[in-house]
């Protein structure tokens, strides 16, 4: 790869932007479990989902504010708007969905087996509508302040 093509990356604010926003809301988040778990976990720092703030909220919100600060109303703002709408509803629909049937899972697992099962299906996967609206409002600042 040119070092012309990585700098143009490493230095592009839409970039930065959503990569801030990610890294803000996944910190927030694992303070949190901190604090709730009494235990610091690195896996839930890079890997986590599910819980308060939704990251992928917060890096589409970024990522469609900072393109239409950037550029305005184009094909591009239209289609990061589309591809956050998207996420939104999939976040509070299809993904806590998914995190319901887990732990309806797990408590059949637990009485089947008369003890926790050795692997628990992840029951944290969606975002209420609270932790969804923190994710935005946390995107949509970080694209101002950076972009």
């Amino acid at each position: 790869m040119d070092m012309q093509i990585i700098t143009q990356i490493m230095t592009n604010k839409v970039i930065i932007a959503c990569l801030v926003a990610w890294l803000s809301s996944q910190i927030i988040k694992t303070t949190i479990n901190f604090f709730r778990e009494k235990k610091f976990d690195i896996n839930h720092l890079l890997f986590g989902v599910g819980g308060m703030p939704s990251s992928h909220t917060a890096v589409t919100c970024c990522l469609t504010v900072a393109v239409l600060i950037k550029d305005g109303i184009t094909t591009v703002f239209a289609v990061a708007l589309i591809l956050t709408l998207i996420t939104l509803r999939d976040s509070m629909g299809v993904r806590r969905e998914s995190g319901k049937h887990a732990r309806v899972l797990n408590m059949i697992s637990k009485i089947i087996y008369k003890k926790k099962p050795e692997e628990q299906f992840n029951e944290i996967l969606g975002h209420t509508p609270l932790q969804v609206l923190v994710g935005a409002i946390l995107g949509i600042i970080v694209a101002i302040v950076i972009v």
